[in-house]
């Protein structure tokens, strides 16, 4: 048992360490400024954008709250349901490509586009 709790928390501490990494947060502004600032006068482009990011945001705290989840079944079931598992990680992988991917790509078009006018 002193076993399985002593990899749940190394695992937390190599998850939040690479998503402090993977993510630096440079803190100008929050999700909540993006909702509570006023929609009139805005530009279309910019409402998109911000729902862009709000999406993306959502996203991505799920992506990594499954990751988590899925790690720990990983790590405190028995071997033979570890096999139902991985086969459970192939779509949430796939899934996340494409949500990190769609948006990335989302970002850059609309960047391009705005850099055009």
């Amino acid at each position: 048992m002193m076993n399985k709790l002593i990899k749940v928390i190394v695992f937390f501490i190599i998850l939040i360490s690479l998503v402090q990494i993977l993510f630096p947060v440079y803190a100008a502004e929050t999700v909540i400024d993006h909702i509570s600032k006023p929609v009139i006068g805005e530009k279309a482009e910019d409402i998109g954008r911000n729902a862009l990011g709000i999406i993306a945001t959502i996203g991505m705290v799920v992506a990594v709250t499954m990751a988590i989840v899925l790690g720990i079944k990983y790590m405190t079931v028995a071997a033979n349901e570890k096999a139902d598992i991985k086969k459970s990680l192939i779509p949430y992988v796939v899934g996340a490509a494409i949500l990190f991917g769609a948006s990335g790509i989302v970002s850059f078009l609309a960047n391009t586009i705005t850099s055009l006018k």
